[in-house]
C-alpha cells in the first residue's frame, strides 16, 4: 500500500482514512470486520505502541484518530492492512485487495482541531444514516465506550494537552452534538482539511471566519 507524502510525527495524532477497493463494500460482513479491527488493532498496538483514540468502520472505509510514539505510522499500517486483508481472504476463500492502494493521513496539531476531528469521526454513522444516534452504531469504539457493547480495541483516552477535550467526551452534551447533521459547509471543509498534511479548515470566502463545530 502506497503513501503519499507526508510530514511524519510520533507525538501528534493522525486522522487515518482507509477505503475499501474500487470503494466496494467490503467483503465480509461489518460485524465480521469490525471483529478483525478490533484484534488487530489489539495485537498491533501491543507490538507497535501505536495508541488508537477512536475508530469506526465504515461499509466502504475504515477511520481512526491514533498517535504512534514508538514507530512510524506507515510501519503500524502496512502490517495492519495486509493481516486484515489476509484474515478476510481466509475467511471468504477468495484473494486480492480489499482496501485501495493508499491511504489517507493527516496530523492533527491543536486541541481544537482535535475535538473537532474526533465529533466528526463518530457522527459519521449517522451522517451516513447507518445509525439514528452515534452511540448506537455497533462498528465504532464510541458504541463500548459508553457501555453499549464490549470495548475490543485499547483506547488512549487523553493526553495532557488535550486532557480538557476528552471531559466533554460522553456527556449528554456531546452525544446531543454527535446526533445532529453537520452543515454541509463544515462538512465539506473538514473533508477538504482531512487532504492535507497537517489538518487545517478553510476561511470562509465571505465572511473570512473558519467554521466551528463541537466544542472548542
Amino acid at each position: 500500500m502506497t503513501l503519499r507524502s507526508s510530514i511524519k510525527t510520533n507525538f501528534f495524532p493522525y486522522y487515518l482514512r482507509v477505503f475499501s477497493n474500487n470503494n466496494e463494500h467490503f467483503r465480509l460482513p461489518l460485524s465480521e470486520m469490525w471483529e478483525l479491527i478490533e484484534s488487530e488493532c489489539f495485537a498491533l498496538s501491543t507490538k507497535f505502541g501505536a495508541e488508537i483514540h477512536a475508530a469506526v468502520l465504515l461499509p466502504i472505509s475504515f477511520q481512526a484518530v491514533a498517535t504512534f510514539p514508538e514507530e512510524p505510522i506507515g510501519t503500524f499500517s502496512k502490517e495492519f492492512f495486509r493481516e486484515i486483508t489476509k484474515r478476510s481472504n481466509r475467511r471468504t476463500g477468495t484473494s486480492g485487495r480489499i482496501f485501495s492502494s493508499r491511504y489517507h493521513r493527516s496530523s492533527i496539531q491543536t486541541s481544537q482541531h482535535y475535538n473537532y476531528l474526533i465529533n466528526y469521526l463518530y457522527s459519521r454513522p449517522v451522517s451516513q444514516n447507518l445509525a439514528r444516534f452515534a452511540e448506537e452504531y455497533p462498528y465504532s469504539t464510541l458504541s463500548g465506550l459508553v457501555g453499549n457493547s464490549k470495548l475490543g480495541i485499547p483506547l488512549r483516552k487523553t493526553t495532557a494537552d488535550y486532557e480538557h477535550v476528552f471531559h466533554n467526551h460522553l456527556s449528554q452534551e456531546w452525544r446531543n452534538l454527535l446526533n445532529t447533521e453537520i452543515p454541509k459547509s463544515v462538512r465539506t471543509n473538514i473533508e477538504k482539511g482531512l487532504k492535507k498534511e497537517i489538518f487545517a479548515l478553510l476561511k470562509d470566502r465571505l465572511t473570512r471566519k473558519r467554521p466551528t463545530f463541537g466544542f472548542s
